[in-house]
């Protein structure tokens, strides 16, 4: 993710369709800086969130998102989630 998603991943992460299960909306202030956080490399830390995107092929256009990160990382557990816009599902 890089950004110039700003736009694209504020629309689903302000969608209450799409948020519904993940997390509360959220203001355009703040998606700004979920995606600041999320185009820092990846260090692998215990809850440091490692975000991709999911484009349609052949396009650089974010329709959503995948997100991986350790819960506990001595013992390997981990998290995974996706969100998609509200036109994909």
């Amino acid at each position: 993710m890089t950004m110039a998603d700003l736009h694209a991943s504020f629309a689903h992460r302000s969608c209450p369709q799409t948020s519904r299960y993940i997390s509360d909306q959220i203001t355009f202030a703040q998606a700004k800086q979920r995606l600041v956080e999320n185009c820092q490399p990846w260090l692998g830390e215990e809850n440091q969130r490692l975000a991709l995107a999911i484009t349609l092929n052949g396009s650089n256009e974010l329709i959503g998102e995948v997100m991986f990160k350790y819960i506990n990382k001595t013992s390997l557990v981990g998290e995974i989630g996706y969100r998609l816009k509200k036109e994909v599902i």
